[in-house]
């Protein structure tokens, strides 16, 4: 699930990053798509990296979600450097779908 309103200025990095994200999701893995990080934000949550996934390049486990911080959190996430932005954009296989975000 991808916002609509986004410019995808490399649409065959995008076609190579949702494959890999495609064979994490055959595993059971409900995957997301973020974003490293330039600078500090309070205006985005972050997610806390955990253990990589197999061999298959950026692909970890979450080790926490993190909602939007004050400046010295955001800035001491950011300089930890395991934290991506959270950016809600999701792959997950469609058949196991209902059963993921029906708890929440």
């Amino acid at each position: 699930m991808l916002p609509s309103d986004h410019v995808i200025p490399n649409e065959a990095e995008l076609a190579r990053v949702s494959q890999a994200a495609a064979d994490v999701a055959k595993n059971d893995y409900l995957v997301t798509f973020e974003v490293d990080p330039t600078e500090p934000h309070t205006g985005y949550g972050y997610i806390r990296r955990s253990q990589k996934i197999g061999e298959i390049a950026g692909a970890f486990s979450v080790a926490e979600f993190v909602e939007k911080t004050e400046c010295s959190q955001s800035c001491k996430l950011y300089r930890g450097r395991r934290v991506l932005l959270e950016q809600r954009h999701v792959l997950i296989q469609g058949v196991h779908l209902h059963e993921r975000i029906a708890p929440l």
